[in-house]
């Protein structure tokens, strides 16, 4: 009826809207399904706009990853991160302790390119 309806344009507008950040994720792809998944999941509306709430923070850790460390970590080293079954647990705001930008921040290297 009405509600799948409505539930269904509410998909798909998300999906747009990811789909118009995604290129700032590009290289992240499994980031940008989490980010997907988080979103849907949202029973409120984001407190700011979008790509501010959602793939600025994001974004903002990613940087952190690849430029600022001593230890750079690389695309794959974040993907791998998204495959853990816990990443669905991370909270998409904040900077706290359960957030995505936390848990990030804190990824180690896996692998060693020689």
């Amino acid at each position: 009826g009405l509600v799948e309806a409505e539930a269904r344009r509410a998909e798909c507008l998300l999906y747009l809207l990811v789909w118009a950040e995604a290129a700032n994720l590009r290289h992240a792809s499994e980031a940008v399904w989490w980010l997907f998944h988080q979103l849907s999941d949202l029973a409120k509306p984001l407190p700011r706009p979008f790509a501010l709430a959602s793939v600025a923070p994001l974004y903002a850790s990613l940087v952190h990853l690849f430029c600022e460390r001593a230890h750079p970590l690389n695309y794959d080293d974040v993907n791998e991160a998204f495959w853990r079954p816990d990443c669905l647990g991370w909270s998409l705001e904040g900077s706290g302790a359960g957030s995505a930008a936390a848990q990030l921040r804190g990824l180690a290297k896996e692998y060693r390119e020689r």
